[in-house]
């Protein structure tokens, strides 16, 4: 009896030793979320180098409003070979309105035949969805689907500037010009596309074209129509302004001047006055960015133009990068491809002889996700995969 005693008593002493060694254990490490990561792929045209390819795919996130501070990079990609990079968006500091988009097309892209049998993602192609798709920009950057909801977000000065000769615009255009209060979530533009003449007031607004700074220093864009609903890119008959990307493009990290007007009209702002606010208006813009943490370098004004050659190099596939994307020989391609003829790039010829993605994606050995007909030009049926 006295011996039963004594092992119940050191058995009751082990079973307390045992859940206190439990109860001490570390809580288990928590998972990463695989809806936020993609495998996207590296395919050369050219000589692109893995250096300016980052840098390139920096760009567009922060042109789709990610903070991207400094280390975030390095924490939120991951080369997994030396065409593969794994990339995790929750690490770049998009907000959640972006970070459920983003987890939509992800989620659609990662369901593709491509990824199935390629074990990724085109880069190009990812690239081309989430930034030259002006359906899926918007949703991205949070674009307001109406004027009004943009406009009640600033407080424009009464005079407002009057654009009479427009490098964008085949007529007149009218600028609202923020009162600004010194900061940059007070700098919201809306330029009105406009038929008639203002100088006799016969002008009657045909098209919106909104403007203002994301918290992460970069410019984001908007179109809207006379019913002041947004749309997908610029009427033709009223400019060559394209979709937004186009619009990125130009004003490159830039508030632009009245770049050709020459024109005053009474009652406006005239073109050296409306230069001389936007300049003022740059000078806030250029110390708020010097402030930010980011991997992003706002003085190297030639580092955008990865991001363009990214989508390019896409849209205007060489034989090499087909090569690449098909794992079929050049020579096999050329020989595919021999019914296509090649161009040479305007902006950028040392890519050399290219065809157009919209002639070739038919000659595909898997099933690709259309993504969009044209990178910067207006496309009436966009692609829309956020619906």
């Amino acid at each position: 009896m006295r011996i039963s005693l004594k092992l119940l008593t050191l058995l009751m002493i082990f079973s307390i030793l045992i859940s206190s060694c439990e109860d001490e254990k570390e809580e288990p490490a928590i998972a990463p979320n695989l809806d936020y990561e993609i495998i996207l792929y590296q395919y050369q045209n050219d000589v692109e180098i893995k250096a300016e390819f980052e840098t390139g795919l920096q760009w567009c996130f922060s042109y789709l409003g990610a903070q991207l501070e400094k280390g975030s990079w390095a924490k939120g990609t991951s080369w997994l070979d030396t065409q593969r990079i794994q990339i995790d968006v929750e690490e770049f500091g998009f907000d959640q309105t972006a970070l459920q988009s983003l987890k939509e097309l992800i989620s659609i892209y990662k369901q593709s035949e491509e990824y199935s049998v390629t074990g990724g993602i085109d880069a190009g192609r990812f690239v081309v969805s989430i930034f030259n798709n002006s359906n899926h920009y918007y949703k991205i950057v949070g674009m307001p689907s109406v004027l009004n909801n943009f406009v009640s977000d600033y407080t424009f000065l009464q005079k407002k500037a009057a654009i009479i000769e427009s490098a964008v615009a085949f007529g007149e255009r009218i600028i609202n010009i923020p009162q600004e209060d010194g900061n940059i979530h007070s700098l919201g533009y809306l330029a009105e596309e406009i038929i008639g003449s203002l100088s006799d007031s016969s002008h009657v607004v045909k098209e919106n074209e909104v403007m203002d700074i994301m918290p992460n220093g970069q410019l984001r864009f908007g179109i809207y129509n006379a019913n002041k609903e947004l749309i997908t890119g610029a009427d033709t008959t009223l400019s060559i302004a394209g979709k937004p990307a186009k619009c990125l493009w130009c004003h490159e990290v830039n508030i632009q001047t009245a770049i050709a007007a020459l024109t005053a009209i009474p009652g406006y702002y005239s073109p050296p006055q409306f230069d001389s606010v936007i300049n003022q208006n740059r000078t806030i813009l250029e110390a708020y960015r010097a402030s930010l943490n980011t991997e992003i370098d706002f003085n190297d004004i030639s580092q955008h133009a990865e991001l363009e050659k990214l989508y390019i190099r896409f849209m205007e596939p060489s034989t090499k990068r087909l090569s690449g994307e098909w794992s079929i020989t050049e020579q096999e391609v050329k020989s595919r491809l021999s019914n296509l003829s090649t161009h040479i790039n305007h902006e950028f010829p040392e890519l050399g002889n290219l065809y157009h993605r919209t002639e070739v994606e038919t000659y595909s050995p898997y099933q690709v996700i259309r993504s969009t007909s044209s990178a910067r030009e207006t496309v009436l049926n966009e692609p829309n995969l956020l619906l």
